[in-house]
């Protein structure tokens, strides 16, 4: 229990939130109460609530998540996270909201671990983007307002020794990367995908590459 407490889940990293209340009742796997609580992101209050009860859990748990806002020259950027922790090695994380000046946003990501050798993770982003509509019918193009980035990276340990590490990166158009973001493509003037198949023995070590380049340009 405390009397004009916060509570914030960063530790060792910067606090990203804070919450603030004059009196807090918090049970470790449980849940806290809290009265006259207002919430700050970076320091700048966003709005206050006269009681709040939240999950203090150590254990993985579905809910909703901490919304995502941000302020960029388009406008306000705010997406409501769902997180369904499916199993101990699933889960996956689904998010609905808007981006000002744009339009309606979606996202997923789905990941599994199964071993320290077998892993993956997928994210699936979607933008009905009207102002990008906008933009190629101005310059002479059929206008399209959907748009979408798709990332996966992947580690999995096959039959017979073989170990695949897989990195795809894609997007419905070149001005995705670099004016919406989403993928780390970094400064290159490309997205770069691969895939390799390896297998290791005590006397020898072989592999297999595939690799894919989509022009940016």
């Amino acid at each position: 229990k405390a009397e004009e407490g916060t509570y914030t889940t960063c530790v060792d990293c910067p606090e990203s939130w804070t919450l603030l209340g004059d009196d807090f009742d918090i049970e470790i796997d449980g849940y806290a109460f809290m009265r006259n609580v207002s919430a700050s992101i970076k320091d700048v209050p966003f709005f206050w609530m006269p009681y709040l009860v939240i999950p203090i859990k150590t254990r993985r748990q579905s809910g909703f998540l901490f919304p995502r806002i941000s302020v960029v020259n388009e406008g306000v950027r705010i997406v409501q996270p769902f997180f369904w922790a499916i199993s101990r090695s699933t889960d996956m994380t689904f998010g609905l909201g808007y981006y000002g000046g744009r339009g309606f946003r979606g996202e997923w990501e789905g990941r599994y671990r199964l071993s320290d050798r077998s892993f993956g993770q997928a994210d699936l982003y979607y933008l009905q983007d009207e102002s990008f509509a906008t933009f190629l019918q101005e310059n002479g193009f059929e206008p399209a307002s959907s748009r979408w980035a798709l990332s996966v990276e992947q580690s999995q340990a096959l039959p017979w020794g073989v170990e695949e590490k897989l990195r795809l990166l894609d997007a419905s158009d070149e001005l995705y990367p670099r004016r919406i973001g989403d993928l780390a493509s970094g400064s290159e003037m490309f997205l770069g995908s691969e895939l390799f198949l390896m297998r290791s023995t005590e006397d020898t070590s072989s592999y297999l590459s595939f690799r894919r380049y989509r022009n940016l340009l």
